[in-house]
């Protein structure tokens, strides 16, 4: 295995370790992450193929980057095992541990790699919360595959909140297929308790002009204020109507949310006039 120039640590092992910590939430180590870059890609597959097979879920997980990162320098020199590394990854996807089936959605969807969505859609009444959060995370932005869509729309109304939040997320920013599924699916979030799911849909409905979601934009912004969701989905619909709260809106905020949002604030305000 050739070291690669101008690194701090020299076992690739070690700065997998490192990675594997940052990803997890742990201290920052964002120099473990440039310096697996510039490793040989072949040695960084070499290293990931011993770690996917681990039977320690943490190993397995770690291995999830290291396919990713290996699966740009091979792409990026034409070596014929770009497609393995890229098949390796997805197929820890189906890993029984929802860590690792989690990590390496996240890998999967930074490179873009094809996945059988059909045999994912299957595991979207796993009986893991966490996997059922990898499949939401590796079917997003599939915006041409009905199943992948079909899948989401399902795990929009999962018992768990975390998944029905990013399976929402994903449907809101999803243009193409079925849209009158998606945003019936949209509808139905709009009264979750979490005001993030609620804002979210908003912005989908919104991206559709779905005239559904009108009042529940007014309801948004006449209440008590719970984010910059609600005042995007104003912007997007540009509806005059909003124009009288979004102005009370600016008066009642306190001055770190003025702060925060008053560029959103203001955008929505300029559209909503500009259709008055």
């Amino acid at each position: 295995m050739s070291e690669p120039k101008d690194v701090k640590d020299t076992d690739i092992g070690n700065q997998l370790d490192r990675q594997y910590a940052w990803r997890g939430g742990d201290e920052a180590n964002w120099d473990a992450w440039a310096e697996l870059k510039r490793w040989p890609a072949a040695d960084v597959l070499g290293e990931a193929i011993r770690r996917s097979t681990s039977s320690e879920p943490s190993v397995r997980a770690s291995s999830c980057d290291a396919f990713a990162i290996a699966w740009r320098g091979l792409k990026q020199s034409g070596a014929e095992d770009a497609d393995d590394c890229r098949r390796r990854l997805t197929e820890l996807l189906f890993d029984p541990v929802g860590e690792v089936a989690l990590r390496a959605a996240v890998a999967a969807s930074d490179i873009d790699a094809p996945i059988d969505t059909s045999r994912l859609k299957a595991r979207i009444h796993h009986a893991d919360a966490t996997v059922r959060y990898a499949v939401a995370t590796a079917l997003g932005g599939r915006h041409d595959d009905a199943c992948a869509t079909e899948a989401l729309i399902e795990l929009s109304r999962d018992a768990d909140e975390e998944v029905r939040d990013w399976s929402t997320f994903y449907l809101a920013n999803q243009r193409a297929g079925d849209t009158a599924a998606i945003a019936d699916a949209l509808l139905a979030r709009l009264d979750e308790p979490n005001p993030e799911i609620r804002g979210e849909a908003l912005i989908g409905l919104a991206n559709h002009l779905d005239p559904r979601g009108l009042p529940f934009v007014k309801r948004e912004l006449a209440g008590p204020f719970q984010g910059a969701w609600f005042i995007e989905a104003a912007a997007k619909y540009a509806d005059p109507d909003f124009l009288p709260m979004l102005l009370a809106m600016r008066l009642k905020l306190d001055s770190r949310d003025r702060e925060a949002f008053e560029g959103e604030l203001d955008e929505a305000i300029r559209a909503c006039r500009t259709r008055t």
